[in-house]
């Protein structure tokens, strides 16, 4: 529907300026974000006829697209004549309207200011799973940690069908903190913590070290990963159609055009070695039950492993320190009650229930 013809006060004074084809909230609204924008209208017009992002800005280009003439406002505009009198928000649609295919223009200025961020964050997590990918099948200490849990399952299990084996289901790793001893306070964490402290000391503190990569991948969402990869995707098809349609395409959308192309090739060339390198390290682990993409999960299970470890070390940490100072409270040559011993499972900690078992796979 036609909107009414309105007429308010000019800012430059007494004189009334009829607002032709837009209503008065939309000119409001035009005329706040032009005012944040801080450039005249003509400049901000030849900022996006020569495609110059450095003149606008970020925020400022931000603000253009949300007051841009849209077709309907431009088709509405032919039918007037720019009399000189007009409000600023109108001033400025015709001097859009004289501008030629100015929603490509625009769309493409868009596009070359956020191409580089977005490229920016692509790669940052892209890199973040391989790094994680890489770590968990070629650090020492988690591997050394690895045999620890095995042996200590075998152990266990020794005399039943389980026993014996040579690998286990890596779901374990959610298991360990609640296999308890007889006295329902030790874990079978508990007993494989002191029993790295005791005999690989130094891959203690390197197990968590090298885990970090691999909570932080569990942060990456590889679903919003590849929205993000289709969304420059699409957007590099679109500034390809609009080269193509505009009569005289600007010399720096054609550069961007193909410094772009050669750029998003790159980043393609690194998702498929990431997701390569994901499929590797679900073989290396036998756990093909995953998506090749869908990390989260995998990554999650490892995270929280790496919790459960360093919650259970520091409870052993500060159970020692609490021992050294009872040993310093009792009296001289006193010896201090500890309790009856209990058999190990692997020489430290509480002696677990009969008859436990753990999910192990030869």
């Amino acid at each position: 529907k036609h909107k009414r013809k309105s007429s308010r006060m000019s800012s430059a004074g007494g004189t009334r300026v009829r607002l032709v084809c837009i209503d008065e909230r939309r000119a409001c609204n035009v005329n706040i974000g032009l005012a944040g924008i801080k450039l005249s209208v003509a400049e901000i017009v030849e900022a996006v006829t020569s495609l110059d992002g450095e003149v606008l800005g970020s925020d400022a280009l931000n603000r253009l697209v949300k007051i841009f003439p849209t077709a309907d406002e431009l088709k509405k505009l032919r039918r007037h004549k720019d009399n000189g009198n007009l409000d600023k928000a109108e001033a400025f649609f015709f001097a859009v309207l004289k501008t030629p295919q100015p929603h490509a223009h625009l769309q493409i200025l868009l596009l070359m200011s956020e191409f580089p961020n977005r490229v920016s964050s692509i790669l940052d997590r892209l890199k973040t799973v391989l790094e994680a990918c890489k770590i968990l099948r070629s650090s020492v200490s988690i591997q050394a940690v690895l045999r620890v849990i095995l042996h200590a399952g075998n152990q266990m299990n020794a005399g039943r069908a389980v026993g014996g084996a040579v690998g286990f289901n890596l779901q374990t790793l959610q298991t360990l903190r609640s296999v308890k001893g007889q006295d329902r306070k030790t874990s079978l964490l508990h007993v494989i913590v002191k029993h790295i402290n005791a005999t690989v000391p130094e891959h203690a503190e390197a197990f968590l070290s090298d885990l970090q990569p691999v909570i932080n991948a569990e942060r990456v969402d590889p679903r919003c990963l590849s929205q993000d990869i289709a969304f420059v995707s699409s957007n590099l098809g679109f500034l390809k159609e609009c080269l193509k349609m505009m009569t005289s395409a600007p010399k720096k959308a054609k550069q961007f055009h193909i410094s772009a192309q050669s750029t998003w090739k790159d980043v393609l060339e690194i998702r498929g070695e990431t997701v390569s390198e994901f499929e590797k390290t679900l073989e290396y682990f036998d756990t093909t039950a995953v998506e090749p993409e869908d990390w989260k999960e995998f990554f999650n299970l490892w995270s929280r492993f790496s919790i459960d470890y360093s919650d259970v070390r520091d409870q052993i940490f500060k159970q020692a320190k609490a021992a050294e100072r009872r040993q310093i409270k009792s009296p001289k040559g006193k010896k201090i009650s500890r309790g009856k011993k209990r058999r190990s499972i692997i020489g430290v900690g509480g002696s677990p229930p009969q008859k436990v078992k753990m999910d192990l796979r030869v």
